[in-house]
């Protein structure tokens, strides 16, 4: 009883050593659009159609038109869609 005690003492106390900063999230992309000079932080998720949907840092998914987006941003797109049908 006395080991099963120390043990769980051990676990509890010793848990936040084991943690670390940063969290496992994925890193952002910042894109960009032909006719704006905003920029976008955020994820991409998927191409429906003509509709792209990106995930922001704060989990809102926003959605864009392909033709929005400046033709190197389009070519990523179509490269991540293509990697995904892949899989």
């Amino acid at each position: 009883m006395k080991y099963l005690l120390l043990i769980t003492f051990a676990l509890v106390f010793t848990f936040d050593i084991f943690a670390h900063e940063g969290g496992h999230g994925t890193l952002l992309k910042n894109w960009q659009f032909v006719n704006s000079n905003e920029t976008i932080k955020a994820d991409f998720i998927m191409k429906a159609g003509e509709t792209v949907y990106l995930s922001t840092e704060n989990h809102q998914v926003l959605t864009f038109d392909y033709a929005d987006f400046e033709a190197s941003e389009q070519n990523y797109i179509t490269k991540r869609v293509h990697l995904i049908s892949q899989f």
